[in-house]
């Protein structure tokens, strides 16, 4: 396996586009010391992002009239073939 995304593996042996050979070193594994999860903050933001989407949803859904996005309105504001401009 190539270790980065922009070369190709032909016959076992790493390439560039260009197509010349890539030097790699296969036993190569990563910085595995000093891992740990940067991502939390961003994580805990996202779910409280989705978690007011579903609390604004729910908001919409007792108080709203979905009619006034599914059917047009006249200029008085009655949804148009209905009221006294019938």
């Amino acid at each position: 396996m190539c270790p980065q995304a922009r070369k190709l593996l032909i016959n076992g042996k790493c390439f560039s586009f260009s197509g010349q050979p890539v030097q790699y070193e296969q036993n190569f594994r990563g910085p595995v010391k000093n891992r740990g999860c940067t991502d939390i903050i961003c994580c805990i933001l996202f779910l409280l992002v989705i978690l007011g989407y579903i609390v604004v949803g729910i908001i919409a859904w007792m108080y709203g009239d979905p009619r006034h996005v599914l059917y047009p309105t006249n200029s008085t504001g009655w949804f148009c073939g209905s009221g006294p401009n019938k």
